[in-house]
């Protein structure tokens, strides 16, 4: 599941119009990230391409 760009130029009127959709958007990529399993030092971008899985990439391997 990649945040898509439509999402990122939509926040200023999400965190305007409802706030919780933000959270609703982000909070699975925040908790992917606190379970440990990404491996790299930054932050993960998305939950990979197994839709509706999101497995991540566990290996670190972020495909362009």
């Amino acid at each position: 599941m990649t945040i898509p760009v439509q999402v990122n130029r939509r926040m200023p009127i999400f965190l305007y119009l409802q706030p919780e959709i933000l959270g609703l958007l982000l909070e699975p990529l925040f908790l992917h990230q606190e379970a440990g399993l990404y491996p790299n030092k930054y932050s993960i971008h998305d939950l990979g391409a197994s839709f509706p899985n999101a497995t991540g990439h566990a290996d670190g391997i972020v495909p362009e």
